[in-house]
């Protein structure tokens, strides 16, 4: 089953995003798995990829994803400093495991504490097979392998030999890796060609290293692990220079950016659907679905405009001086472009983002006016930015609102219409 485009659905999984976070999206995805279902975990992401076309070709090679795979570092029963990878299972399965793992850091009020901890309690329960089966790797006998480690960019042969890839990648690591060496391989030209490419780079926390933190006594490192999509990347060895195909496998920081997919199917997924595509195209292919019903007659007063394919819409307020939403909520019926006024507008901001208060606008627009549009583009001027403006009276259909980014992701029912 292949997933070129997203209007060939592959819902045995599916990609979640959310524009506030991890929580929601981890909802969204549990849902659509259902009873049976799950987030994916890295060995289900790397399922996607085998049952696909290598990148760049396939949603599951050209994406980023954030996974239900955790990865632990701590001191085992033995006294050893190992690192201990679960696939769903574990202190770190459900959300609220998750949730209990990051706290460590975001609710520090000092903003001291980097990634995620569970107790060393619970790290032991994980090596003793309490949770789950899970993978043990020797952090020192890791660190002794390579002159970089946690940092470098692994060749095929080094990957395929190197225990803690088979442990984040799962039971299928040796003919991913390979698939993708071969990809790598395809992407390499003429006499740069290698037959050994370098192909992942295999790396721990950007802000909580596996080899220079210091771990709390009592607690132990706890992370999710993400995958990012194959894209090239240049080398250099002596007089050589060459480029690669490269996926990195790294600790989810929790200020990183999620990407989970959803799973129905028991067994790995033979791809991954692309979800909810860009909302600009939704709104021009599908606005039917997106309106909803206003109890009451709203004040809109003077609005930005902004236009998705032939439609025109009355934008969502900001607050105050900022950056204008973009985001559409009234539909414009009619429109009727007003001559006399000013043609440009003229900010006292003079950083490197155009913000402007309304009330500028309102103080410079003529009689007749409700509504203005800036085609661009922005300059600037004496004060601060300059942008060209054009200024309308227009009729809004305020029977009905778009409705806003999140709260179409909020909506399964509604997200699986429109990827349908």
């Amino acid at each position: 089953m292949t997933n070129n485009n997203q209007n060939t659905p592959a819902l045995d999984a599916m990609s979640f995003y959310h524009p506030h976070g991890m929580v929601p999206a981890w909802k969204n995805a549990m849902d659509f798995g259902g009873a049976n279902g799950r987030v994916a975990t890295l060995p289900d992401i790397i399922a996607a990829r085998l049952g696909t076309k290598a990148a760049p070709s396939s949603f599951a090679w050209d994406n980023h994803f954030t996974t239900a795979t955790a990865e632990y570092v701590g001191i085992s029963a033995s006294g050893r400093k190992v690192i201990i990878v679960a696939h769903g299972v574990g202190p770190m399965a459900t959300i609220e495991g998750v949730l209990k793992a990051y706290s460590w850091e975001y609710k520090d009020k000092e903003r001291n504490r980097r990634g995620g901890r569970i107790t060393q309690e619970e790290f032991l329960k994980l090596e003793a097979g309490h949770y789950g089966p899970v993978s043990v790797v020797d952090m020192d006998e890791l660190l002794g392998r390579y002159k970089y480690a946690l940092y470098e960019v692994l060749t095929e042969s080094q990957s395929i030999a190197e225990p803690l890839m088979k442990a984040r990648l799962g039971a299928n690591y040796k003919r991913y890796l390979r698939k993708h060496a071969v990809a790598c391989r395809d992407y390499q030209e003429g006499h740069y060609k290698r037959k050994d490419p370098h192909i992942i780079r295999m790396e721990s926390s950007s802000n909580c290293s596996y080899v220079y933190k210091q771990i709390e006594p009592g607690y132990a490192l706890a992370h999710l692990l993400s995958i990012t999509q194959a894209q090239g990347l240049g080398h250099s060895s002596g007089n050589e220079s060459y480029s690669s195909l490269v996926s990195a496998i790294s600790c989810h920081d929790w200020t990183d950016g999620v990407r989970l997919a959803g799973v129905r199917s028991a067994t790995g997924p033979s791809d991954i659907h692309g979800g909810l595509p860009n909302l600009d195209r939704v709104i021009k292919s599908h606005l039917p679905l997106l309106l909803k019903p206003v109890s009451e007659t709203p004040d809109v007063g003077l609005r930005p405009l902004c236009r998705y394919g032939d439609r025109w819409f009355a934008q969502y307020l900001k607050q105050g001086s900022g950056l204008d939403t973009g985001a559409p909520e009234y539909v414009v019926t009619s429109m009727q472009k007003l001559e006399g006024g000013p043609s440009y507008l003229t900010t006292r901001s003079n950083g490197m983002h155009f913000t402007y208060d309304i009330k500028e606008v309102a103080r410079i627009a003529p009689v007749g006016a409700n509504a203005y549009h800036l085609p661009g583009p922005i300059g600037f001027g004496e004060e601060g930015h300059v942008a060209p403006i054009v200024f309308y009276r227009v009729e809004l259909d305020l029977t009905s609102r778009v409705r806003k980014e999140a709260e179409v992701y909020d909506d399964l029912a509604l997200l699986l219409k429109l990827v349908a």
